[in-house]
């Protein structure tokens, strides 16, 4: 079965070799190499048609723009194209596996789903290109966890570069769970040594993830030249995610934090474009950003746009925010206000919280949707929970005013508290006046309460944690999640 991969590209073969072995112990690892099968696939497709019209296109085409180029759809089958599709999307989970799938029998399912797919793709590719050999091939056999290689034996006695990889992400992982702190430090310290076997083979994956630990100081002291000094080497191997970290690293603004790095941006841009060329989704979104504020690169709404559809298309939160804006406003595409709510819509339920805010502010108002304050308040309370600084501004108003939910001063007041705290660009300086005049608000009532023993609407809120007995060190009853002496019972006496 494998001496068909070989005779294809021996890369495929290396490829397709570890992500059969280890489809059990890093099924996402194996969609990372099933993605570089692809990748050799549609480029051996390309040179047999000779479909390159110069030399710099095949740097600059991605993955997905040479599955998906209109020249090559009324030759290259349409089941084909969906098969490398799906090896290209899967390879990109799988490279971010932390928010992919939801447990490791998802992944394991979806890579061994892959490994079939990759092999009937090598099967067709090699019936093409060799078809007096075609007959007889073998089928495809799928691999069985009780003959699978064994990760330690691997790394131990047979110094496998992949095997220490692997083991050294899976005590990382364990670091990432573990609740006892010294627990925790054995585990960074069991990842970090080897990764260093590995990176000292010049495993691409595992000098990123060294230079990760360096850069964080997690099983090693926190060293910013080692960090990048190990990402450069991954960087120079074409590995997109320490092209993208050391992109990231050159972009932010120098800060007093232990790996501050120096600011360039072109250098920045230069290799966020590396990354992207292999459809790094977090790189094609940082393209948007720099080609929309001209940062490194000339300034090109239409280059922001592209950037931003791609990475859109391929499910980035953060870019279809941005897609959504550039057709709100009419920014490299025709102005579209229903594409941009549609856009709006999918990183909104894909989790953005910029979007989440945009969608309460759609349902609020009617803007082209029917207007619903429930379906609003609801938007608004998801961002919210991810501390989003408008939302809280937002939704304290809606408490503070009674608008959508029961009125409830106190509740206003901690989100507009939480808002002026986390407001670091000062978007909402009107938080402060609001939390001015929620506060006056609260001292009239209790002066009215104690002036109208007869009339305790107000009193009775106030003091709720007084009639439900509430002790001094229990939880706060108006859903603060502080203490009550720390929270209402402070606030009462200070009244």
């Amino acid at each position: 079965m494998f001496t068909l991969l070989k005779t294809l590209s021996p890369d495929a073969h290396d490829h397709y070799d570890l992500a059969y072995r280890y489809s059990f112990e890093d099924p996402e690892n194996s969609l990372v190499k099933l993605r570089a099968c692809a990748l050799i696939f549609i480029e051996l497709f390309y040179q047999h048609y000779e479909l390159y019209e110069a030399p710099q296109e095949r740097e600059r085409l991605t993955l997905y723009d040479k599955i998906n180029n209109p020249q090559i759809r009324h030759i290259l089958p349409f089941y084909i194209r969906e098969k490398l599709n799906y090896l290209r999307v899967m390879g990109n989970k799988g490279a971010h596996p932390g928010s992919s799938f939801r447990s490791h029998k998802a992944a394991l399912d979806t890579a061994l789903t892959a490994l079939q797919t990759a092999y009937k793709i090598a099967l067709w590719l090699y019936e093409m290109l060799y078809p007096q050999y075609a007959e007889d091939l073998p089928a495809y056999q799928a691999p069985s966890h009780t003959d699978s290689d064994k990760v330690y034996g691997d790394a131990v006695v047979r110094d496998d570069a992949d095997a220490r990889y692997f083991l050294g992400m899976m005590f990382r992982q364990r670091a990432q769970h573990a609740t006892d702190t010294e627990k925790q430090q054995e585990y960074w310290q069991d990842s970090a040594y080897w990764l260093r076997k590995a990176a000292q083979q010049q495993q691409a994956a595992a000098l990123y993830q060294l230079g990760s630990l360096y850069l964080h100081g997690q099983g090693v002291a926190q060293n910013t030249e080692q960090a990048v000094h190990y990402m450069t080497q991954a960087a120079d191997a074409q590995y997109a995610d320490a092209q993208f970290a050391l992109g990231c690293l050159l972009f932010e603004e120098p800060s007093e934090t232990a790996h501050s790095y120096p600011q360039d941006h072109a250098q920045a841009f230069e290799y966020f474009m590396k990354a992207a060329q292999q459809e790094h989704l977090g790189a094609l979104n940082r393209l948007v950003q720099m080609y929309y504020e001209g940062l490194g690169v000339a300034q090109d709404v239409d280059e922001a746009f592209y950037y931003a559809q791609k990475a859109a298309l391929a499910g980035y939160p953060s870019a279809q925010f941005k897609l959504a804006h550039l057709y709100q406003t009419g920014l490299g595409v025709e102005k579209n206000e229903a594409e941009a709510f549609r856009w709006y819509q999918e990183a909104a339920q894909a989790g953005d919280a910029d979007a989440q805010l945009v969608m309460f502010k759609c349902y609020s108002n009617g803007l082209l949707v029917e207007k619903d304050m429930l379906q609003a308040i609801e938007w608004l309370q998801q961002a919210d929970a991810q501390e989003h600084a408008g939302a809280a501004y937002y939704l304290g108003l809606a408490y503070k005013r009674g608008i959508g939910v029961q009125q409830d001063v106190v509740r206003a007041l901690n989100l507009l508290k939480r808002c002026i705290e986390t407001d670091s660009l000062h978007q909402y300086e009107a938080a402060k006046l609001e939390f001015a005049q929620g506060v006056a608000q609260l001292r009239q009532s209790a002066v009215q309460a104690a002036t109208h023993k007869d009339s305790p609407p107000f009193r009775q809120q106030q003091h709720v944690a007084e009639q439900e007995k509430v002790g001094r060190n229990a939880l706060c009853p108006c859903g603060s999640g502080k203490k009550y002496k720390k929270c209402c019972l402070r606030r009462e006496t200070h009244l």
